[in-house]
C-alpha cells in the first residue's frame, strides 16, 4: 500500500505515465523503463477525476456498468486498465433559474447518485464500493475492489435552497 503523500503519489503516477507514453511514442518500448513504469503503476492507486454518467447504465438489466459498453468507463475497462477509484460526475447541465428548473436539476442528481449506489450495493457489491472519505480509498482498494467516489459538478441541482447540499 502507498504511504507518500496525495503530492507525491500523483507526480508517480503522471511520471509512470508519461514513461510509458514516452516508450510508445519513440515507436518502441524500452523493457527496463517499461518494467520500472509497470511497477510503479502497480504501487499507486490510479484514479480517475471525471468519469460522467448515464444512469441508464446502471440498472439491473444488461447491458449495465457491469458489461462491456461503449462507455469510456465501465467495470470490466476498469478491471483491464488497472483503474482502481473513479470519481463519477454528478452532473447537470444549467437551465432555468426558475424553482421547476432547480426541481427538475436536483431531481437528475439525485437519479446519478442512486444510480451509483446501485452499482455499488446491489450490481457489483463484490467488485466496488463508495467511499465516503479519503482513508476509504485506500481501505477499499486493499480489499481487492475498485473505488467509487461521487463528485457534483455545477451545483444547478443545489438551486436556492441549502438544505439541499
Amino acid at each position: 500500500m502507498w504511504k507518500g503523500s496525495v503530492t507525491t503519489l500523483a507526480r508517480v503516477a503522471v511520471l509512470a505515465s508519461l514513461a510509458i507514453a514516452s516508450a510508445g511514442a519513440q515507436g518502441g518500448t524500452d523493457p527496463a523503463l517499461e518494467a520500472k513504469a509497470r511497477a510503479i503503476h502497480d504501487r499507486v492507486i490510479a484514479l480517475d477525476t471525471h468519469v460522467d454518467i448515464d444512469p441508464r447504465n446502471f440498472t439491473s438489466q444488461h447491458p449495465n456498468y457491469t458489461d462491456r459498453l461503449s462507455t469510456q468507463v465501465n467495470l470490466p475497462k476498469m478491471l483491464e486498465g488497472g483503474l482502481d477509484a473513479v470519481f463519477f460526475s454528478i452532473y447537470v447541465g444549467q437551465g432555468p433559474l426558475t424553482p421547476e428548473g432547480f426541481k427538475s436539476a436536483y431531481d437528475a442528481d439525485m437519479e446519478k447518485f442512486a444510480a451509483v449506489h446501485t452499482l455499488a450495493e446491489q450490481l457489483a457489491p463484490d467488485k466496488i464500493e463508495i467511499a465516503y472519505r479519503a482513508d476509504d480509498i485506500a481501505k477499499i482498494s486493499a480489499k481487492g475492489k475498485k473505488v467509487a467516489l461521487m463528485g457534483v459538478e455545477n451545483a444547478y441541482g443545489i438551486g436556492t435552497d441549502l438544505t439541499n447540499i
